[in-house]
């Protein structure tokens, strides 16, 4: 058995004892895992918070080398650009709270003036049904009820449910307070990786190298490149796509009067980040409030929206968007379906620019095995 032959059985062997031993003990290796992401989310929320900021930033950075041409102060185009872009991250937090929470404010004002005419309504109703009450209220004083058994009862079902009310209350300040701080240290984090992104990205270079086989280290940075410039193509095409899109439901709704115009296209502007289903998400949101002021202009609201579907997907979604995710339509559908099901909402956004990855490395890999073999482009079907 030669050298090569016995590293491979050695290795195959090894790996199947590892591969047994994690099996047998998948109750201890999958707390140990959550216990592990537990400790890390900060890290991984940090570097999400420092991606979402390095598209701006980077925007930002090229116009401030641009129009500065003074050598001192080219010194300080990476504070101002982070600065900048940190303000702009918290501006936008801030105008979507204070834009949204006062119509949510409004919309439940108006569903409780509603609730008064329901009422109303429904005393209406009941007054013109048959009831007989005399026969009632018979039947109800006839009835045997023990009111000690049931005060108890009732006694002991207070007791209990203020208990379980001042545990969930401790139990919601607990997670607030533990959420709050993971993000504090996430957004700390994110900083630190922003300014020192290029060193950062140089030490793990260097380590990369100094491990690894060299052409495993040049396959894995392009994956990184490859990844980072669907990611970031994928979320700067779909939220300026997405802003369009509310942009002009903000204009049509308040140039015809509907009401809730601001809410509702924010809302539609957050939900259209989801591609295919997101927008629908959006209307059936917005119908619904609309239809509690005025079923006429609901009807309006859907036949909008479906028009505006119409034009969103044939030439802003085209022309914004573009080639930046390069992936089929129903590759898109299938991305959509599998991040919804692991990762729910945040597993629809994350999954399709990860499809478009995997995608564009197995037409790759594809291409340069048929090279490789030599094929006949006679045996091979053409896409049309």
């Amino acid at each position: 058995m030669n050298k090569s032959v016995s590293k491979f059985v050695y290795a195959c062997i090894t790996y199947a004892l590892v591969l047994a031993f994690l099996l047998y003990h998948i109750a201890e290796v999958v707390l140990s895992l959550q216990t592990l992401w537990k400790v890390i989310f900060p890290l991984v929320l940090g570097g999400g918070i420092a991606f979402i900021v390095s598209l701006p930033m980077g925007a930002i950075e090229k116009l401030y080398v641009r129009f500065v041409k003074n050598p001192r102060l080219l010194g300080f185009k990476r504070a101002v650009s982070l600065l900048l872009s940190l303000v702009l991250f918290v501006v936008v937090i801030v105008v979507v709270l204070f834009s949204v929470i006062p119509e949510i404010g409004n919309t439940f004002n108006t569903i409780a003036q509603q609730i008064p005419t329901a009422i109303d309504q429904l005393n209406q109703y009941v007054s013109g049904l048959n009831i007989e009450w005399a026969n009632l209220e018979t039947y109800i004083k006839e009835l045997q009820v023990d009111w000690n058994s049931l005060r108890n009862t009732g006694l002991t079902y207070a007791k209990g449910l203020g208990e379980k009310v001042f545990s969930s209350t401790v139990s919601i300040v607990q997670v607030v307070l533990s959420s709050l701080t993971t993000f504090v240290l996430g957004f700390i984090f994110s900083i630190y990786i922003l300014i020192s992104k290029e060193k950062l990205s140089a030490q793990l270079t260097r380590l990369l190298y100094a491990v690894l086989p060299e052409q495993v280290v040049e396959d894995m940075l392009y994956v990184a490149s490859l990844t980072h410039r669907t990611f970031a193509g994928f979320f700067s095409s779909q939220c300026l796509e997405a802003v369009i899109l509310g942009s002009i439901f903000f204009v049509l709704m308040t140039l015809f009067k509907m009401p809730y115009a601001l809410l509702i296209s924010m809302v539609i502007s957050v939900t259209a980040l989801v591609p295919i289903i997101g927008s629908f998400i959006g209307c059936v949101i917005g119908a619904f409030l609309i239809l509690i002021v005025s079923p006429i202009q609901a009807f309006w609201f859907i036949v909008m929206f479906l028009v505006l579907q119409q034009i969103e997907g044939n030439l802003i979604y085209p022309f914004v968007v573009g080639s930046s995710v390069g992936l089929p339509s129903l590759w898109v559908l299938l991305a959509v379906l599998v991040g919804n099901g692991l990762m729910g909402v945040l597993g629809m956004l994350l999954f399709i620019p990860i499809f478009s990855v995997i995608y564009t490395l197995v037409g790759e890999l594809v291409e340069r095995r048929l090279k490789d073999r030599k094929i006949p482009k006679k045996k091979l079907r053409t896409e049309k």
